[in-house]
């Protein structure tokens, strides 16, 4: 009898799964967030057998999120979850992780009975992952109940998992290439137009917005995967501690671009200094990327992009209120790139329905962004040529006033000189 119990144990231990399943009944596109069970390991020494005994498999619970997210913990977390195939026939399907900077990534299915590991992540080369795609995905070819586990660990770590045909898959891949390909190309005649100007300026200002616009674009890349596959692909450093030298670079760039463009030393001082400051934090932040570990870098780099953001703003709106021209053209571009951040985010988390504009809010805010900065340099060197122009003026009006009050001077001379004459006649 007890051997009989062991064997129904032993049996049921894939039935454990405690949230709903995913049933493939004809749709070709699933997210997984809400058919998830999860298990945080402190430990990170758990083992796929481990999380399969009677012990660990019930303290798995229920993800109550479309996109479980655990932000900086240096556990690791385990997801289990089950696939009911209800089409006929068995069909490859692409099990993807959406998230293009989880560090590690241990995906579990079985072959012949054995539990076989798929081993990927940020950490990895590019070589490492069982697709060529952008997301960490991997092949499955669901029974008609399957199990599947996956580990990962890593600072921001989250599942942002869905299950796509093979069809689907390619076809939204080509869509947001065609999407990136045209801000990509867009970044690049930004730079190519900006710097024709500088050359033929010498004004520091396209300076700072070419380099805001290259490490901006480079960190784009890196954020949306295409870096890792199409430029950096041996170098795992790049999303790692590399991504942190980008943040900061970004932050130095934009810093001593709004110092330029908006003029604070001459304008506000004060606020000119507390930006040379962030600067140097900024940095700082640098060398940190370079030798300090990621954990230590990440709050670091956190830090900056919360407090950069705010002084971007205050600095704007404090020179709009000096009536300041090129000031709204800084405050608009700024203000739709957090539009556009604000509206990916939402849409990826599924807080608002996930559509062509809100899935690629992001692009649109970017691409705007730099379009507008763009145009308030050229509004702020017009301004300067305006300024001068009436520079000229006031000194070409000064000059005739004085040319006049000595020509009236001289004529007023002559007449008293020709009334002495008279007078001695």
């Amino acid at each position: 009898m007890k051997f009989y119990i062991f064997l129904f144990l032993f049996s049921s231990f894939e039935t454990f799964a405690k949230a709903p399943p995913i049933i493939l009944d004809g749709k070709e596109f699933y997210e997984l967030g809400l058919h998830l069970d999860l298990l945080e390991d402190p430990s990170g020494k758990l083992t796929i057998t481990d999380v399969n005994t009677l012990k660990w498999s019930q303290k798995f619970i229920t993800s109550t999120e479309k996109i479980p997210n655990f932000g900086a913990s240096s556990s690791s977390f385990w997801a289990r979850f089950t696939i009911k195939n209800n089409q006929k026939g068995q069909f490859k399907w692409i099990l993807s992780h959406r998230y293009f900077l989880q560090d590690e990534i241990e995906f579990f299915r079985k072959k012949e009975g054995k539990w076989v590991k798929t081993t990927t992540g940020d950490f990895y080369p590019f070589s490492s992952r069982e697709v060529d795609s952008r997301y960490f995905s991997f092949y499955i070819k669901p029974k008609k109940k399957s199990l599947y586990y996956m580990k990962i660990k890593g600072m921001g770590g989250q599942f942002p998992l869905t299950i796509s045909s093979l069809k689907r898959t390619y076809s939204a891949e080509t869509q947001e290439n065609f999407m990136f390909g045209l801000f990509f190309g867009l970044v690049i005649a930004m730079i190519a137009y900006n710097f024709f100007i500088f050359i033929s300026t010498k004004s520091l200002s396209y300076l700072f917005y070419i380099t805001f616009v290259v490490f901006f674009g480079i960190t784009m890349g890196v954020m949306m995967g295409f870096a890792q596959k199409f430029i950096f692909q041996n170098i795992p450093w790049i999303s790692n501690n590399g991504f942190f030298f980008l943040v900061s670079s970004v932050a130095i760039s934009v810093l001593f671009f709004t110092n330029s463009i908006l003029e604070l030393k001459k304008s506000t001082p004060k606020l000119y200094k507390i930006m040379r400051f962030f600067i140097f934090i900024s940095t700082i932040s640098i060398f940190s990327s370079l030798t300090m570990p990621i954990n230590f870098n990440f709050f670091f780099s956190v830090t900056i992009g919360l407090f950069t953001p705010c002084l971007l703003t205050y600095a704007g709106i404090y020179r709009i209120k000096m009536n300041y021209r090129p000031a709204k053209y800084f405050m608009l571009a700024f203000f739709l790139l957090f539009l556009g951040l604000i509206i990916w985010v939402l849409a990826t988390i599924g807080s608002i329905p996930s559509n062509f504009f809100t899935a690629h809010g992001v692009i649109f805010g970017s691409a705007l962004q730099m379009i507008l900065l763009s145009m308030g340099l050229a509004d702020r060197f017009n301004l300067i040529q305006e300024e001068s122009l009436r520079k000229e003026e006031e000194l070409a009006n000064k000059l005739q006033l004085e040319v006049d009050r000595q020509t009236l001077k001289i004529k007023n001379s002559l007449n008293d000189i020709s009334n002495l004459l008279n007078n001695m006649k």
